[in-house]
């Protein structure tokens, strides 16, 4: 039995808005709106149409494709939708992976985004007048596909909805020309515009008669709402044209009969004290209206909020029956979601976190309540070909959307914290489905020579002969400790020792070495301190550095200025913290170490990269720091990404407007990439990789860090040691790339979201 754990998914971009905060403020400089954004790629080159800077030789067009080469799921799903005209056409929304669309009834998926914006999607709906125009509710805006979700294009970017706040917040008609929309926005300080868990977060509803032309907002509520207030829910009756249903937390429900103009309440029957419930799901019958409500606070176990009423005259009750308590131990009490079958009021399918059950079901109106245990065998069945990390991470986390086939009620689609589940038997038994879905941010990737390992938030280390056929556990191993929270860099010495960073969910960050391949692994952590809070420690981004000089001296680098720079002589088994630590003062303790390079023709040349302290070097073991120059003038103020040393003084530095080069060990550098590329606001480039087998073949990648569920970024290739630059990012829907590898004729890409890709380079 698999022991329940908090997910970190809900949190994980939440210190990186706070950092580059600080930074914003620091700097002055203005935010992005989600209204700013277009559809028009930021980076424009002086070189033409191909995309080349300079003239480079061309390479051949029939490579010119990237393809998924991580493993399935592992992250949040926000919601299943079946076409109701063409059932076996099923589409799924992700956390920040985006648009997911399966032809077979989810046997495989599809990643379908082109067009968006945003990955972070919240909901989805499909046109109920036209199966093939598709509405996404994104962080970044309202977006609509006419296409079976081929292609997308931004309708509104006002209505931004937040994974976990924005349950079901897409409303359209039975004619397809009223769409309501809730909208969340934050008030006052935009950087903040993507943190979907601020409290200043204040719902809005947006009102379309045309389709989707034009919008007004709606106010016409039966009382003034303060700010905070959330809007999680907004559908139409399919069974009565022109009323409208919106749930408001911390208050109840309301009705329109007007298509959503005005509003009355429609709260009579529910709990007096609604203070602390945000409601989930809302579900139809021609006469009837099922609704579900999570209670946000910690509170004692108790009944599940589901309630029914007539759907014309409110007198809501409830139909929780005999339905158990809610664990104590749930991430989110009591979180409900509801769903009536489409032939019978009777049938009533409910995703609860009522242990030992997740999923129960009724038969008779929600008197009595039949749940399908986890702890029975033969009623989940995994995939753990495609997921290969359920050993050590709880599959049965909450579920967070359920959906039923309109054309066939024994037929369940579920979503939860790592996957995508489907039922054909009324929820008796459950299947993994999900296949093609890559939903997991990689950090880092390390190329063995035989092996494939790569990080991860959530998933930690996993590992792969062939990436793109299966992945398996590195770490955390079945009965290793169970507080490990995200992967940040992995790396291996010249005596094929790995070593990896990682976060916690407990306390201060940890370094694990493993001396056969990664079969085992010991805790070998400097003595990195907690910062006292779970939420920074768990997203402290650890970077390994070996000496390619020496198989006993190691580098961890703790992101945090406050911790810094430790070196090991001895494989790891004891560190010192370096005397003199690369950082101005510029920034705040909060300031991110980003990098740390070794010169392979000397182990006492130290190059350190951070996010607003610039580049530093060292000469002599890291006893002393200088400010390095790039174009001549000192950047104490630059983001500094990857940096690649190479032998006989070459040095390759990612930093925020391009890659640059030195030729003197990193006394000096010039700009080798990006003076005539244009660049999105808070895009910097981040990533670099050079073929081991040929010096002059380099790689750098460029992202857009804020906001935070952008999608801007780019990748190029030289040939020639950087005289000339290609940009083959080409068909890469996912361009937020964390790191580069290049092996075996293929360059791997970490991305921020969609796990690994790769590109056939020769």
């Amino acid at each position: 039995m698999n022991v329940r754990r908090f997910s970190h998914r809900s949190l994980q971009f939440g210190l990186s808005i706070l950092l580059l905060f600080v930074l914003h403020a620091c700097s002055g400089s203005e935010t992005v709106s989600p209204s700013d954004t277009t559809n028009q790629d930021p980076h424009l080159n002086s070189g033409g149409d191909s995309g080349e800077t300079g003239n480079n030789n061309s390479m051949d067009s029939a490579n010119k494709t990237w393809e998924p080469a991580g493993f399935a799921g592992g992250g949040l799903f926000t919601d299943v939708v079946v076409d109701p005209k063409q059932p076996t056409t099923v589409y799924a929304a992700a956390d920040v992976s985006g648009v997911y669309r399966s032809d077979d009834s989810g046997e495989t998926w599809f990643a379908k985004s082109t067009g968006l914006l945003s990955h972070a999607i919240a909901d989805l709906v499909i046109d109920p007048s036209d199966n093939e125009r598709i509405w996404a509710a994104t962080a970044l805006g309202l977006f609509r596909s006419n296409d079976r979700a081929e292609s997308w294009t931004l309708i509104n970017a006002e209505a931004a909805a937040y994974i976990l706040v924005s349950f079901q917040s897409i409303a359209i008609s039975n004619d397809g020309q009223t769409i309501l929309a809730t909208t969340h926005r934050v008030e006052g300080d935009e950087v903040f515009q993507n943190d979907y868990r601020a409290a200043i977060l204040t719902g809005g509803l947006l009102r379309s008669t045309n389709g989707g032309a034009d919008w007004i907002e709606i106010s016409d509520f039966p009382t003034p709402y303060p700010s905070g207030t959330r809007f999680p829910v907004i559908q139409f009756d399919p069974f009565h044209d022109g009323v409208a249903f919106l749930t408001v937390s911390g208050r109840g429900i309301l009705r329109s009969t007007d298509g959503g103009l005005t509003w009355t309440d429609f709260s009579a029957g529910l709990p007096n004290d609604r203070s602390d419930l945000a409601w989930r799901s809302l579900s139809f019958r021609p006469t009837s209206i099922y609704a579900a409500a999570t209670q946000l606070a910690p509170v004692p176990a108790g009944a599940p909020l589901v309630y029914r009423s007539n759907s014309s005259i409110a007198d809501w009750a409830s139909i929780a029956g005999d339905l158990p308590s809610a664990d104590s131990t749930s991430v989110q009490q009591n979180a409900v979601v509801v769903r009536v079958s489409p032939e019978n009021d009777n049938n009533i399918s409910l995703a609860y976190a009522g242990f030992p059950s997740l999923f129960y079901q009724s038969n008779d109106g929600g008197i009595t309540w039949q749940g399908a245990s986890i702890e029975k065998d033969g009623t989940y069945f995994f995939d753990t070909l495609a997921a290969p990390f359920h050993n050590t991470r709880d599959p049965f986390e909450d579920f967070i959307n359920l959906t039923i086939d309109p054309t066939d009620p024994n037929r369940l689609f579920a979503t939860s914290w790592v996957g995508i589940w489907r039922s054909t038997d009324r929820g008796a038994t459950w299947q993994e489905k999900i296949r093609g879905t890559q939903n997991t941010v990689c950090t880092d990737l390390l190329f063995t020579g035989t092996e494939f390992f790569a990080t991860h938030w959530d998933m930690v280390v996993q590992r792969t002969t062939d990436p793109t056929q299966s992945w398996r556990e590195a770490l955390p191993l079945a009965g290793s400790p169970n507080d490990l929270a995200h992967g940040w860099s992995i790396a291996q010495t010249s005596s094929n020792m790995l070593f990896v960073g990682v976060s916690t969910e407990t306390g201060a960050p940890r370094v694990y070495r493993s001396k056969n391949g990664g079969t085992t692994w010991v805790d070998r952590s400097p003595p990195f301190s907690s910062s006292g809070n779970l939420f920074v420690d768990s997203q402290t981004k650890v970077t390994i550095t070996v000496d390619p000089t020496d198989p006993e001296t190691v580098y961890a680098v703790n992101r945090l200025a406050s911790e810094g720079i430790y070196r090991s002589t001895d494989g790891g088994d004891s560190w010192t913290k370096l005397s003199s630590q690369p950082v101005s003062g510029n920034s705040s303790e909060l300031a991110l170490f980003e990098s740390l390079a070794i010169d392979p023709d000397d182990g006492n040349r130290l190059y350190a990269g951070t996010f607003s302290d610039g580049l530093w070097y060292s000469a002599n073991g890291g006893n002393s720091w200088t400010l390095a120059n790039v174009n001549g003038a000192a950047a104490e103020d630059a983001l500094i990404g990857d940096i690649v040393a190479l032998p006989d003084g070459v040095v390759w530095v990612a930093a925020q407007d391009g890659a640059y080069k030195s030729i003197d060990h990193g006394e000096n550098y010039t700009q080798s990439l990006g003076a005539d590329i244009t660049l999105a606001e808070f895009e910097y480039f981040v990533a670099m990789a050079v073929n081991p087998a040929d010096p002059n073949e380099v790689f750098a990648a460029s992202t857009q860090i804020h906001p935070v569920y952008s999608l801007n970024g780019s990748v190029w290739h030289t040939t020639n040691g950087g005289a000339t630059w290609k940009d083959i990012t080409d068909d890469l829907v996912h361009k937020r790339v964390n790191t580069l590898e290049y092996a075996n004729g293929y360059l791997y890409a970490g991305i921020e979201g969609a796990n690994v890709f790769r590109r056939k380079i020769r």
